[in-house]
């Protein structure tokens, strides 16, 4: 059987959701995140807003992500004042374009076709990552994507009790829990002291 098609069965489909996170840095508020997923023919349309105070200067920043119905990426776009990456899936290669004050490049690029993105500035994408775990028994394994970093490495989803996960990409752990249907309630960086809650 097609390990797609499997997915697919497995994966309970998504409702509409929209929500505000809070981040917090040592104790302090730094910024939101307001995200939606939208649920339309043939996948899900997912997109954020992040507003951070770093370093004395305010980041405004967007992005939107296109998914199948099995959760599975086909599109990405991340927006700042100075920049923008897109990455269009696709087989065998995909494309992925940056614009950096103005400066164009791209490349042909093989994103794996059962790669996530997990934006450093949008944690709303733990919670698409969390949602593709609960078709795994206790333990998922995936090439995860940093825009920023234009890195691909594996990162590995943990259940450690109802409703609750640890997250290991390697250089960092991340403790995330949800509520009964999924959603993202709180997610912790206990190294960076780096809180995320839903408002």
């Amino acid at each position: 059987m097609n390990l797609l098609f499997l997915l697919i069965l497995l994966l309970a489909p998504l409702r509409m959701e929209m929500g505000r996170l809070t981040i917090l840095q040592d104790g302090k508020k730094v910024g939101t995140e307001d995200f939606t997923i939208t649920p339309r023919k043939g996948g899900y349309l997912v997109e954020g807003h992040t507003v951070m105070t770093e370093g004395g200067q305010t980041l405004d920043l967007k992005s939107a992500m296109e998914l199948n119905e099995a959760l599975l990426l086909t599109s990405y776009e991340y927006k700042s004042s100075a920049s923008t990456i897109t990455l269009k899936v696709g087989s065998p290669t995909s494309q992925l374009e940056t614009v950096v004050h103005g400066q164009k490049s791209g490349d042909d690029v093989r994103f794996p076709a059962e790669g996530v993105i997990l934006d450093s500035n949008f944690f709303h994408h733990f919670a698409i990552l969390l949602y593709r775990s609960a078709s795994y028994t206790n333990v998922l394994t995936v090439p995860a994507f940093v825009p920023q970093e234009l890195q691909l490495a594996p990162i590995t989803v943990r259940s450690v009790g109802p409703n609750s996960y640890e997250i290991d990409t390697g250089n960092v752990k991340v403790k995330a829990t949800t509520d009964k249907d999924g959603r993202l309630l709180r997610l912790a960086v206990p190294d960076a002291k780096v809180v995320v809650e839903r408002s």
